[in-house]
């Protein structure tokens, strides 16, 4: 780059929290900052909030889904979590929120076909009732109900 003869200062102070002055000299970028901990905020990586939130909201699901009556709250958990995960899959937590989400949303389906055959039964169970109670014609009939 022994041809690059522009010379040339950019200020960066018009952005809030950095006051950075960036000289190109004969092909060789110098960088001042004033400000050296807005480096180290530069390094976060994308995404980590999201994987985090997957993995909390997947392992919240799971726990949700092993009771059969909280099966929508799992089930919501759990798509919420796959979507982060896949967001972030690029993180750890992010493969973990979408394993467990995957394993939450199952549970919270396990949990739904669980309450809807119970309550399948006990309505079955009712109308059998009162069938026999309409049917019977003595109080000994109507006892054996």
């Amino acid at each position: 780059m022994s041809g690059y003869r522009e010379c040339g200062c950019y200020d960066y102070s018009d952005i809030p929290f950095l006051h950075t002055t960036s000289c190109i000299l004969k092909g060789t970028k110098m960088s001042y900052s004033q400000a050296p901990l807005m480096q180290q905020y530069s390094k976060v990586k994308p995404h980590r909030g999201l994987a985090i939130a997957a993995f909390v909201l997947a392992v919240v699901g799971a726990i949700f889904g092993l009771i059969p009556l909280t099966c929508v709250i799992a089930i919501i958990c759990g798509v919420i979590a796959l979507i982060f995960g896949l967001v972030s899959r690029a993180h750890g937590m992010g493969k973990a929120g979408i394993v467990i989400g995957i394993v939450a949303l199952a549970l919270g389906i396990w949990g739904a076909i669980i309450v809807n055959s119970a309550v399948n039964d006990i309505s079955n169970n009712v109308n059998d009732y009162n069938n026999c109670i309409q049917n019977a014609q003595t109080l000994e009939q109507m006892s054996n109900c």
